[in-house]
């Protein structure tokens, strides 16, 4: 994963210590519109999916940002 998208989605999410792999998913399905509920089932491929492009947008303007400077 790239350090961008990691910072970005630590940030969004205001985790401060290092994340497991798992949890990066899952917080990648939670941009994609996952509430992490106990009577819910993991998320799916489609959630995953919406989350990613987010985190990709995201990443690419703060890309775009750091360029100019």
């Amino acid at each position: 994963v790239d350090p961008v998208m990691l910072r970005l989605i630590m940030a969004r999410f205001r985790v401060s210590i290092t994340i497991a792999v798992s949890e990066f998913w899952l917080l990648v399905a939670r941009l994609g519109g996952y509430v992490a509920n106990p009577r819910q089932h993991p998320p799916g491929w489609r959630t995953i999916w919406r989350g990613w492009q987010q985190l990709l947008l995201w990443s690419e303007g703060a890309r775009l940002i750091q360029d100019d400077s």
